[in-house]
């Protein structure tokens, strides 16, 4: 039996379940396509820097299935990976896959058309776990209320968000469903701007699949943005 997780920098723990092998399927994206993770450097001497991630441990971002031509590059050698573990299943391992790449490109144009009239505009997020969908349509991630997961940000940091959504005449911020949405409550009203509500998890009615999930955030987006 194999269990596969995305990266340990992410859900590590799973790692350490008693299982035969565990596969990370983050190692699988090649490494000229992995993102840094944009910390936003919350240290009150120093609010309103963004800086790549270093001295913060590992700085991979590894939500790469925000972006369907991310998940398409991993598709090979997942499918290897499948065969080696279940060898008699091979044949419908790699049948599958290559369906499964040909719905990864039609949703690829579906999110280019849904977003192709907010290239190029500031977005701020709750934190950054968007970055792949962003870069891939041509978004510009300007910003998150709290740069590293469960640790609160400052007063002071958030004024600064708020000064940075001023500056950049921005429309929205985004909260997530997994997290409390109070900070980006209080950034936007302080901000005048509007809040909505982005999901990097999905399982919900409404956005149970891959692609209602990729659909949904970027009909936010959208609705946002304009």
């Amino acid at each position: 039996m194999a269990l596969f997780y995305i990266h340990h920098n992410l859900d590590g723990w799973a790692a350490k379940l008693p299982t035969k092998e565990c596969v990370g399927v983050f190692d699988f994206l090649p490494a000229d396509l992995r993102l840094p993770i944009a910390f936003e450097d919350a240290d009150e001497s120093n609010d309103s820097h963004i800086e790549s991630g270093k001295d913060h441990g590992d700085s991979l971002d590894s939500h790469f299935w925000t972006d369907p031509l991310m998940v398409k590059a991993i598709v090979p050698q997942l499918t290897e990976t499948l065969s080696r573990l279940d060898p008699q299943g091979s044949g419908v391992y790699h049948a599958n896959s290559e369906r499964f790449v040909r719905d990864l490109d039609a949703l690829d144009t579906q999110l280019q058309e849904t977003l192709a009239s907010v290239k190029s505009r500031p977005v701020f997020l709750f934190h950054p776990s968007l970055q792949y969908l962003l870069k891939r349509y041509g978004l510009v991630f300007a910003g998150c209320i709290e740069p590293f997961p469960g640790k609160e940000p400052s007063p002071k940091y958030l004024q600064g968000i708020v000064d940075r959504l001023k500056a950049a005449h921005a429309k929205a911020i985004f909260t997530e469903p997994q997290l409390s949405p109070r900070p980006a409550q209080a950034v936007a009203e302080a901000a005048g701007v509007k809040l909505f509500e982005l999901d990097p998890n999905g399982g919900v009615p409404g956005r149970e699949s891959y692609s209602e999930l990729l659909l949904y955030n970027a009909r936010i987006l959208r609705e946002a943005l304009e």
